[in-house]
This record gives structure tokens, sequence and C-alpha cells, in this order.
């Protein structure tokens, strides 16, 4: 897939957040750039969680989905600004730890979560667990049967 730049982003005045080095870099090696290709602004990321913040009321927590992009240095950055993760998978649970992530800043959902991966993310005390079904509630029962518990969503 190509990589196609507005003529006008060349001149980084009209995107915002885009210095003039990034947008003359981009243009000059867009080619050889791979694709998807993401560029993330770290100031208007911080913006953008200032003005989520100022929607909801002072102890809100908010969570970052790794669905939307696991990358390493965006989960990082994520929680750099105080936002959690949100997980759908034991990949994505061992994504965050790796990427620095503690388990009290981490939701865990997703429906496929087994006896043992319940056990072990009730034993790191995560933020909280979304139980999904009622096998999924089962299975935690089991859990909480031997002496683990965790914030339950």
């Amino acid at each position: 897939m190509a990589l196609h730049l507005r003529e006008d982003a060349r001149d980084s005045s009209s995107v915002p957040g885009l210095s003039n080095d990034i947008a003359r870099c981009i243009a000059e090696h867009g080619r050889e750039l791979p694709t998807p290709f993401y560029l993330y602004s770290q100031r208007l990321l911080a913006e953008a969680i200032a003005s989520y913040r100022e929607l909801f009321p002072a102890q809100a927590r908010l969570f970052y989905s790794l669905k939307a992009n696991p990358q390493a240095a965006l989960v990082q950055e994520f929680f750099r600004l105080g936002v959690g993760a949100e997980i759908a998978s034991e990949g994505e649970w061992q994504a965050c730890l790796a990427a620095g992530v503690s388990p009290p800043h981490i939701v865990a959902g997703g429906v496929s979560k087994s006896t043992e991966f319940l056990s072990s993310v009730c034993r790191s005390k995560p933020a909280a667990i979304v139980l999904d079904s009622v096998i999924e509630w089962r299975r935690f029962q089991k859990v909480l049967s031997v002496g683990r518990s965790a914030p339950v969503l």
C-alpha cells in the first residue's frame, strides 16, 4: 500500500501537532515506511486525555483498550499519562506487563478467560475483572474458593 501525503501536509501548519521536520521526513521517505504507519503526537495525546478527564468526576479512572493498538510505546505513554489498560486476552495482559503497566492499573476483560488465567490475574490484584458469562462466573467462583479475590465488573 502506498502512502499518500496530502500536498498541504508537507507544511506542518496544516496538520495539528506535526512538526516541519516530521512532515518533511514523511514526504521524503513515505514510500519506505511500513504500512499501516501510525504517527502519534505526545502533546495531542496528553491534551485529549486532559479533555476526557474534564468530562468525569475527579475519582474516575481512564483505561485504554489494547484492542485499539497494543504497541508497547503507546501503552507506555498512556500509562505515563495516568491512563490504565483494558485487556481482552492473556497476550494483552502480558503486553501490558512488558510495557510496564502494573496489575492494579489493568482491567481484565474478554470472553475466554481460563480458570488458570483468572487465578493468575486475581493473584496480581488487578483494577478489576470483567465477567462476561455465567461460565466465567463459575470459573471465578472456583478461584474465589481458594482464597483469591478481585473487584468484578
